[in-house]
């Protein structure tokens, strides 16, 4: 399936266009007798690029990558999980244009992992890998040059807002952030929401191949609620219904700051603001009946049945606009 082209907030510059489609266009430039680490590294290159040109609406490249991963005698997973290998190290302790580019590469690995699951969905152990690939660019902290290059990118390619990393979104440095009062270890680590249990009976999992009613009970029974760096209240409700479909429910005065929701690392689509939480989930709990209600969705039907299990028992992320990072 084609991908809608994005609206960006501001026009795309023609140049950045022309080059990474000329960049990609036929392949990834490596010679076959070259060794297998340079045509891994050179394919994973080659991907991440095709994969942000896919979600803007270009998708030709991005959709041969299976016969340019066969030419080239590799593993397209393989490929991508050596390069998240060699990225992560970089967003712990690099700095200036290295941190920049891993940090770009993490986003687009976001990308590749949308549109992946747009066209083949032949992949999805390529999740657990960009997850974790993010979230360790979710924590990196830009020094200024790097920042600069993050602003600059982000002008150049405005990616839909769930595929945008924060850290490129808003590329804070360590001086802004102690000037600010933060410090660097405090800086952007996921905070997990506090729980809010009930009780659930043993479950029967599935029903001719659907979740049964004690197994979306479950799965809604992990609310939470916690306070955004801003100070503003988070209550989170997550939904699953018999046929796959995920609804996230985000009530409290920082429901409308809430920038991005996820399980695992499948992004979900925010649908609709609710007028008050007294027309939302009937949780509650320390809830002011003006608090407003956000929701998020994501049906998940369609994807392979371990890659739904997987979901399904993976942490729900909740972004905020404040710099806020939940899980729950």
């Amino acid at each position: 399936m084609t991908p809608m082209p994005v609206q960006p907030s501001q026009p795309f510059e023609p140049d950045h266009l022309a080059r990474l489609r000329t960049r990609v266009e036929g392949g990834a430039a490596v010679p076959l007798d070259a060794p297998p680490d340079d045509r891994r590294s050179a394919f994973a290159a080659w991907w991440l690029q095709t994969a942000r040109l896919a979600v803007l609406g270009d998708d030709a490249s991005f959709r041969t990558w299976p016969s340019v991963a066969k030419r080239l005698e590799i593993d397209a997973v393989e490929a991508i999980a050596e390069a998240a290998r060699h990225g992560v190290p970089t967003l712990g302790d690099g700095a200036g244009e290295p941190l920049a580019e891993a940090i770009i590469d993490a986003e687009d690995a976001g990308c590749l992992l949308e549109a992946e699951s747009r066209s083949t969905a032949l992949l999805p152990a390529l999740a657990p890998i960009i997850e974790a690939w993010q979230l360790a660019a979710a924590e990196a902290v830009p020094d200024e040059d790097a920042a600069e290059i993050l602003r600059e990118h982000a002008a150049a390619w405005p990616l839909p807002a769930d595929l945008r990393l924060p850290a490129v979104e808003i590329p804070l440095t360590d001086l802004e952030l102690l000037a600010a009062g933060v410090s660097r270890a405090a800086w952007a680590k996921p905070m997990r929401l506090a729980p809010v249990f009930e009780f659930e009976e043993s479950l029967a999992l599935f029903h001719d191949g659907r979740p049964t009613e004690a197994m979306c009970r479950h799965f809604a029974a992990r609310r939470g609620e916690g306070v955004t760096p801003a100070g503003s209240m988070l209550r989170v409700v997550p939904q699953l219904d018999e046929f796959w479909g995920v609804v996230v429910e985000v009530t409290g005065a920082a429901a409308r700051r809430v920038r991005s929701v996820r399980i695992g690392s499948w992004p979900l689509r925010r649908v609709e603001d609710v007028e008050s939480a007294s027309s939302g989930s009937g949780w509650s709990d320390g809830s002011d009946e003006s608090d407003p209600v956000v929701l998020f969705e994501a049906v998940i039907a369609n994807l392979p049945f371990a890659a739904r299990m997987r979901l399904i028992r993976s942490d729900i992320g909740i972004s905020t606009d404040d710099g806020g990072r939940f899980l729950l």
